[in-house]
């Protein structure tokens, strides 16, 4: 970032494309080791998201909404599932079943501005596409979360982290449409962190805390240290879109100097498996007389 201006454009642009590029690498290697099929769509998107964050490096790319979309596109994806099928997790625990999660308004949210692009591109100018693009994502996610079981969270402090970072995708959306339509207080710049922030880093806190946390028979459990983090993170978020850039600095490396204390005597240890279930108790060792 600091070195673009005195870097040709070729190089910024893979470099910003590097970022989605090897993740795609190491989703292939797996695909490649006999992964499930639909990793494949993961890899495809990646690779596009490569490509337009090369392009968008560009001095004269004038898109920023498409960035923005490209990024709430694959937070919507992973990051409903995640959500759903961890309150899913939980509801089964205890013996319930609940109704499948309504995952075509996901791909409504994520495929429906596609469309209305190619439909619309003689039609409309930029905005316009823009206010349609980030409407139909924010009232399809809106009403997606809404219709989750949201009380298979109560008391489980990292599925309520996880669930709010996916309810930061509508909520940054909903910010975005106001701004569009001239009804939002802040600048573009700050909106536009709902989303991406919002969203981006407080899923990031929340996957990052699983590993390290202990599964019992109520379900995976953590310190408090985690969760002070994830609430101090959360206000920096609120800082940023106030416009308090330097508060939100601040209390932004202290979320995250709090969580890495936090974690830092089991970061070395070996990573459970599955990842997201937690540490396993140890069994006892049943030895043989043989």
């Amino acid at each position: 970032m600091y070195f673009a201006s005195y870097l040709p454009d070729w190089c910024v642009a893979v470099v910003n494309a590097a970022v989605f590029w090897s993740c795609a690498a190491v989703l292939i290697s797996e695909a490649l080791m006999g992964a499930v099929a639909k990793i494949w769509a993961y890899i495809a998107f990646l690779l596009i998201a490569g490509c337009v964050a090369g392009v968008s490096s560009a001095p004269d790319f004038g898109e920023p909404l498409l960035v923005i979309w490209l990024f709430v596109s694959l937070l919507t994806v992973v990051g409903t599932r995640m959500g759903y099928g961890f309150l899913q997790s939980q509801a089964q625990r205890n013996g319930e079943t609940v109704k499948p999660d309504q995952r075509w308004l996901t791909w409504i949210a994520v495929f429906a501005p596609l469309l209305l692009i190619v439909a619309f591109f003689e039609l409309a100018d930029g905005v316009v596409m823009a206010r349609l693009v980030f409407l139909i994502g924010a009232m399809c996610l809106t009403i997606q979360c809404a219709n989750w079981p949201l009380k298979w969270a109560k008391g489980q402090g990292l599925i309520i982290m996880t669930c709010v970072g996916v309810f930061w995708v509508p909520i940054g959306l909903w910010a975005v449409v106001l701004e569009l339509f001239d009804l939002s207080p802040p600048s573009f710049s700050s909106t536009t962190h709902a989303p991406i922030m919002g969203a981006l880093s407080s899923l990031i806190m929340a996957v990052m805390a699983r590993p390290h946390a202990r599964r019992t028979e109520a379900g995976l459990t953590t310190g408090p240290g985690v969760f002070a983090a994830f609430l101090f993170l959360q206000i920096a978020i609120f800082c940023r879109l106030a416009d308090a850039v330097m508060i939100s600095f601040w209390v932004w490396v202290l979320a995250w100097g709090m969580f890495l204390v936090t974690v830092w005597p089991r970061i070395d240890a070996p990573i459970p498996r599955p990842i997201f279930s937690g540490t396993r108790q140890k069994r006892a060792t049943i030895q043989s007389d043989h």
